[in-house]
């Protein structure tokens, strides 16, 4: 197994135990360092998938840039199960993270509504196009998917996630907590929108 894979993996693993804490109602400062922590090994994953070619400050440095630290040929050596598995640790954080803040009444049902039809419908278009975010072609479409976007959203969702937890386990303001979810929940339809663009575009 590569150890990107192993990582990704790893990090289903830890999301399940963090939101079992959450559920709990664990250290609230313990809990917040470990859905930081998830969402950076995000971070490791990506860069271990691409061997190494820099050190992991400088890769992060430079992503958050919005810039590349591999080129295309790096992308396409990449197994395809890879950036499968990649795929799916995302779907899985994202889904475990929503539904349990909509069990615990942290968040209105419609939420989780909006975020499982945006990704089915995305993921299904996508799918049947063969696009990805390396292979975007419009102007939309590599604005939303550029580096940068994906850098923000994915800070913009442990951000989000950590705050709602200590809505939940330390009683902090939930108004907040509905201004990060609208926040999150903007992005990621206009992300959603240009994958569908894409997929649907001549």
């Amino acid at each position: 197994m590569r150890s990107a894979d192993a990582v990704t993996i790893f990090r289903v693993l830890l999301v399940f135990a963090i939101a079992y804490l959450i559920y709990l109602k664990f250290d609230a400062a313990i809990v917040v360092a470990l859905i930081l922590v998830a969402f950076l090994l995000d971070e490791v994953d990506g860069y271990l998938a691409l061997g190494h070619k820099t050190n992991f400050l400088k890769y992060l440095a430079v992503e958050a840039r919005g810039k590349h630290v591999y080129s295309k040929d790096d992308v396409s050596k990449l197994p395809k199960y890879g950036s499968a598995l990649d795929i799916a640790g995302d779907r899985i954080t994202e889904y475990t993270f929503w539904i349990l803040f909509t069990y615990l009444d942290v968040v209105p049902l419609f939420i989780l509504f909006i975020v499982v039809i945006r990704n089915s419908l995305s993921d299904a278009f996508t799918h049947v196009s063969g696009k990805t975010f390396h292979n975007m072609n419009s102007g939309f479409g590599k604005i939303a998917y550029s580096h940068l976007a994906r850098g923000a959203i994915g800070a913009s969702k442990a951000v989000t996630f950590a705050y709602l937890a200590l809505v939940y386990i330390s009683h902090w303001p939930v108004s907040i907590g509905y201004v990060l979810v609208a926040y999150v929940i903007t992005f990621f339809l206009l992300r959603g929108a240009a994958e569908i663009y894409e997929a649907t575009r001549k």
